[in-house]
């Protein structure tokens, strides 16, 4: 070996170098998010004992461990939190080069994950897909389709498709379209119930009441040009719009819901719309994204073809 020098102004090679193998750094920055090797492996489509290798190869170029694994938990250390900072600005400044370099040449290409509620998933988003990737074909298309709410970084989530209230609209959510409301029930509660002829009447009736953080069992309507509420009371309350939904269908109760969700049961005679006119239209589609600093291309052309198919009018309220 070479003895060094004064003069030799070479640069060390750094203990810790994370570009030498970029696999490790997403493998790590996987590993952290979902809190999982095996949840890791599944969502970057490698196996567990790549992303084993991965991990110990890195905390063997760092000197330091990393993560204190248990059969039950991982456990990040103060070293491995500092890393993973590091790790995550360094995914994000590649992808947005990669944009930069190759956004308007490129092709948007990967896999994209996508989440929504099951009838919003299964009735109007499911029959979008199959023109959306003939047009981006270099696109591969995971939707996951579920009544419960998605951990968009725990789950590798790219995308999730929601229906809020405009005063729920957060940071992080991109405005889809509108989603216009309606009071609706079934043809055969209606037989036995009657059916409401102003909104004050829904004090009477059984109603299906989506849980919310605030004052969920006053619904609001519109009468002329003013805003009212009615205190309602039921059989069912829930924080799920599905459970509500298969609720209003089985004859249990009036429900409050999306045009979106139900149009294809009104279309069908499932349900039955009543209070035409009444609803207060302030219910969005939006689309939530885990960072919004950068949204990567595949993401930023679904959401654009979402606005664009969603668009005015949208497909339900012909249905509908």
């Amino acid at each position: 070996m070479p003895p060094s020098s004064a003069h030799d102004h070479r640069p060390q090679r750094a203990r810790l170098s994370p570009l030498a193998d970029l696999k490790a750094v997403e493998v790590f920055v996987s590993v952290i998010e979902t809190q999982s090797l095996t949840k890791a492996a599944r969502r970057l489509g490698i196996g567990v004992s790549t992303v084993s290798k991965k991990l110990s190869e890195l905390e063997a170029r760092a000197e330091a461990r990393l993560l204190n694994r248990t059969t039950r938990k991982l456990y990040v250390t103060e070293k491995g939190k500092r890393l993973y900072e590091r790790c995550l600005k360094i995914t994000d400044e590649i992808e947005k080069a990669e944009t930069e370099l190759w956004g308007q040449s490129r092709a948007p290409n990967g896999r994209l994950r996508i989440a929504a509620p099951v009838v919003l998933g299964r009735t109007q988003i499911a029959p979008l897909l199959t023109p959306f990737l003939r047009r981006y074909p270099d696109i591969r298309v995971e939707l996951a389709l579920s009544p419960r709410t998605a951990d968009l970084i725990e789950e590798g989530i790219d995308v999730a498709i929601r229906l809020v209230r405009a005063d729920q609209v957060e940071h992080g959510m991109q405005r889809i379209c509108p989603n216009r409301r309606v009071f609706c029930a079934s043809p055969g509660y209606l037989r036995e119930h009657g059916e409401p002829a102003h909104p004050d009447d829904l004090a009477g009736h059984a109603c299906l009441v989506a849980l919310t953080n605030e004052a969920f069992d006053r619904w609001p309507y519109v009468r002329g040009r003013k805003v009212g509420s009615v205190r309602v009371s039921g059989p069912l309350v829930s924080d799920n719009v599905d459970v509500l939904r298969q609720a209003a269908i089985d004859g249990l109760g009036v429900a409050y819901l999306g045009l979106s969700l139900v149009a294809p049961d009104l279309q069908a005679g499932r349900l039955r719309q009543v209070l035409n006119g009444h609803a207060v239209q302030d219910s969005l589609i939006v689309a939530l994204l885990p960072h919004v600093d950068f949204v990567p291309q595949r993401v930023a052309v679904f959401i654009a073809f979402l606005r664009e198919r969603f668009g005015n009018p949208p497909p339900w309220e012909e249905q509908g």
